[in-house]
């Protein structure tokens, strides 16, 4: 009898992200999906692709000792006002990069990727977000 773990993984947070339905906010991720110069009119056309993403957003106080402020996540230190933003994987139509711009729907607020990590069994990411600068 094998035991599927990451189907165990998937469900569990499939029961989170509805219970906290509250703290689920829309999230849009965009990247560049394509650069093309007019030559007509002399100008470059910049295409992005978008994916719309339910989140957890987390401030760096609700979180453990390995994400508050003065802190690192994955080698990169904490800034004040600095985000957790947690992802089910399965929620992803592309994969995540550091250069894709990060906007919360409900307020428009702009975030960069600083870093993210996924968990042992594929299925959640934790993403380490700041302010667009």
């Amino acid at each position: 009898m094998s035991l599927d773990i990451q189907g165990l993984v998937s469900n569990g947070l499939n029961i989170v992200f509805t219970q906290l339905a509250q703290l689920v906010k829309q999230t849009s991720f965009k990247k560049l999906a394509d650069v093309a110069y007019d030559t007509s009119t002399g100008e470059v056309v910049a295409t992005e692709e978008e994916m719309l993403i339910g989140c957890l957003f987390l401030d760096s106080e609700q979180v453990d000792g390995r994400f508050a402020y003065g802190g690192e996540i994955q080698g990169d230190a904490v800034e004040v006002g600095d985000k957790k933003l947690l992802i089910q994987a399965k929620d992803l139509v592309f994969e995540l990069s550091k250069d894709l711009l990060v906007t919360k729907i409900v307020d428009s607020s702009k975030w960069a990727i600083v870093n993210y990590k996924v968990d042992p069994t594929e299925s959640l990411y934790e993403v380490h977000i700041r302010r667009a600068r």
